[in-house]
């Protein structure tokens, strides 16, 4: 059976790029289903994040100026909640 236990032992954290949230992966912009809905529909694990000053995510002091580094330290905060994952990245959310 697809997919097989040992991938879905991981789960899939999604990650956005700079001008968007989370929400890029759970619906498409005419409403379809996103990614994150179609791994979720073959039992994988899924994790959404919003990087920090977007989307659900707190707005921080000196937002402009953020580096990557405040989004790659938030980001290694949510996988050590999640433990081994699978990262799906998207633009700035990749690098």
């Amino acid at each position: 059976l697809w997919p097989a236990p040992a991938l879905r032992r991981n789960t899939i954290v999604f990650v956005h790029g700079a001008n968007h949230s989370g929400t890029i992966w759970s619906k498409t912009p005419d409403n379809r289903d996103g990614w994150a809905r179609w791994f979720q529909e073959r039992r994988f694990r899924t994790c959404i994040v919003d990087l920090p000053g977007r989307g659900r995510s707190p707005t921080l002091p000196g937002f402009p100026a953020l580096s990557l580094q405040v989004g790659a330290d938030a980001l290694r905060e949510a996988l050590a909640i999640t433990g081994p994952a699978i990262l799906v990245g998207h633009s700035m959310g990749s690098q």
